[in-house]
């Protein structure tokens, strides 16, 4: 079974969480803007949740749709490179790194998700969650 180191109340809570942080994607001539740029990444984030996690349940299929996995994980590594570059922000030591590590993680995510590895994305996607979970945390966003 797919999900068999998860149980089903884990994964449908981790569904159900991002399908709650779901937003629009702002369009490409909003500026450079915290709010924006959470709600790209956000975006992107539901994505990869509902492929990771739904698409191999609801459609019975025998693995997730990586190559839509890795091309949203590449928009959450895009937003997370421009994060450093908001003004309130170009100072803040802290938050550079805070956006580093869900850089790094999401680049980790999609290097397993090339190599269609179902488990270990998952747990990948963990660590990426809680990568954006500590920076809101510390920001308060």
């Amino acid at each position: 079974m797919l999900f068999k180191r998860f149980s089903p109340g884990a994964v449908v809570s981790s569904a159900i969480l991002a399908l709650s942080m779901a937003a629009p994607a702002p369009t490409s001539s909003e500026e450079l803007d915290i709010g924006n740029l959470m709600n790209r990444m956000e975006g992107a984030y539901v994505e990869v949740v509902k492929s990771l996690l739904l698409v191999p349940v609801l459609e019975l299929a025998n693995e997730a749709p990586f190559a839509k996995v890795q091309k949203q994980l590449g928009e959450i590594v895009n937003t997370a490179r421009l994060l450093p570059k908001i003004d309130n922000y170009k100072n803040d030591n802290s938050f550079r790194n805070f956006a580093g590590n869900v850089e790094k993680q999401a680049q980790g995510l999609a290097e397993l998700a090339g190599k269609k590895r179902q488990v270990a994305s998952l747990s990948a996607l963990s660590r990426l969650q809680d990568a954006c979970m500590q920076c809101h945390i510390k920001f308060r966003f």
